[in-house]
Order: structure tokens, then sequence, then C-alpha cells
């Protein structure tokens, strides 16, 4: 199974994928030079890729400290010391910095379903894997997280990329949720669809309520209390699962 082929299922099959299921990287996903064999690549090769990421990083350095909407192009290459032909010759737009942004979140999303432990529940493994998702988004930043959102929103946006059902965070939750469906973890009168949809898009607020004040409180820890009030709701209750006792 293939990385092109999660992004081809349903999500409502909520496939769940295994370590060595998908591979490190996404075809098309901006690599820096600790990514690639430097060794066989030409000098001038070498130099577009450090260039290319020196773009990158400036653009999303300018973009945390000021705000998205605030910066231009301009002030990338000037910041970057570059001309506006070199900024073009390797984006097509600042947007395009934030969706290769996207692609390192996703990317990272795998890695952490790679390392879960596969001898936990699936519940457990479910929890770890958006602790893991909270204490990244903590290392990058409210600011940072600030201008992804904006980016997102801005109205001229033709794709909304978090709200994409194909992107690996979708299909990682949906399978979990299965998985504990299967086992008897969670509830099985929702499909694991509909509950996954629920989680991320409770991450998703909590995220965007982060940012939006700067970062002023501990994230990983509002995160944690907020999963364990979703999965109170989603454990089954004995009480519900007996029907009401006592007379008619």
């Amino acid at each position: 199974m293939t990385l092109s082929d999660l992004y081809d299922i349903d999500f409502g099959d909520c496939i769940l994928f295994f370590p060595g299921d998908v591979p490190q990287k996404r075809p098309g996903i901006l690599e820096t030079a600790d990514d690639m064999p430097i060794k066989k690549l030409t000098t001038r090769k070498q130099q577009a890729l450090r260039t290319r990421q020196l773009i990158f990083e400036t653009g999303l350095a300018l973009f945390k400290k000021k705000g998205y909407d605030k910066i231009t192009i301009g002030e990338i290459c000037t910041k970057a010391g570059i001309s506006t032909g070199a900024f073009y010759h390797y984006f097509k737009s600042k947007d395009q910095i934030i969706s290769e942004e996207y692609l390192k979140l996703d990317e990272y999303c795998i890695d952490i379903f790679n390392a879960l432990p596969r001898d936990l529940s699936a519940l457990d493994r479910l929890v770890l894997f958006t602790e893991g998702l909270a204490k990244r988004f903590t290392e990058l930043g409210a600011l940072h997280l600030r201008a992804v959102y904006y980016s997102e929103i801005e109205p001229k946006r033709k794709k909304r990329f978090l709200a994409d059902k194909k992107r690996p965070v979708f299909k990682i939750v949906g399978g979990l949720v299965r998985d504990a469906q299967e086992k008897g973890e969670i509830r099985q009168d929702m499909d694991c669809g509909t509950i996954a949809d629920l989680i991320v898009k409770a991450t998703r607020g909590n995220i965007y309520d982060w940012a939006l004040g700067g970062g002023d409180y501990d994230f990983e820890q509002t995160g944690s209390r907020m999963m364990n009030v979703l999965l109170q709701g989603l454990i089954p209750r004995k009480d519900l699962l007996d029907g009401p006792s006592g007379p008619p």
C-alpha cells in the first residue's frame, strides 16, 4: 500500500495503515538538503535546493512574525536576498509555501502513526496519536499556525486543504476509531467516519482558538482535557448497552 493509495480511498472506508504501509515521503513534498543525498547532486542542483529551502524558511519566518496577509513576495525576496524572478522560479505564489508546509504536517502525522506501539489498545493509540499532534503543533507555535489558518480562510483561496478528508489525519483517526469499535472500545452506533470527523474538528477548533490567543495557554494540556471529554462520550456505557433496568 502506497501513500497515493491512501489518498484514493474513500474516507468512509476508514482504512487503518500499519508501519510499512506508507512511504516516509509523499511525492512532490519539499525536500531539504537533509532529505537528499547531496553527494549525488551536481553543484548547481545543490545550490538550487538550498535557494528553494531558503525561500521556504524565510517566508514561514516572516508569516510568523508579521502575519500571512501583511507579507508580500517582495518582502520575502528582500529578506532572502534573491530576485523576484528567482522566487517565481521555485514557487508560483506565497500560498505554495503554506501548501508545502501542509504536506510536511501530513508527513508528520504518518510518522507519529508509524511509531505507535502495536501492543496497545486502539483507544490508547488514538490518544497517543492526538498527543503527538499536539506536541508538534506546540513546537510550531501559535503564530505559525495563525499564518496557516489565515491562508486557509483567505477568500481567494480555491482549495481548502484543512477540510480535505483525503488527508492522512482523517484516514488515521478514522482507522483507529474503526479498530476501537471492532474491539468494543468505542460505541458502535455511529460510523467511524463521523466519529473521526468530530475528533478532527474538535482538535482543529482547539488549534484555532490557541492561535487566535497567541498561544496564551498550555495547548497540549487543553488538548488532553478535550480528548478526555470526547472519549467519555465515545466509550460504551454499560447502562446504554444493557438497556433500561427496573419495571417498564
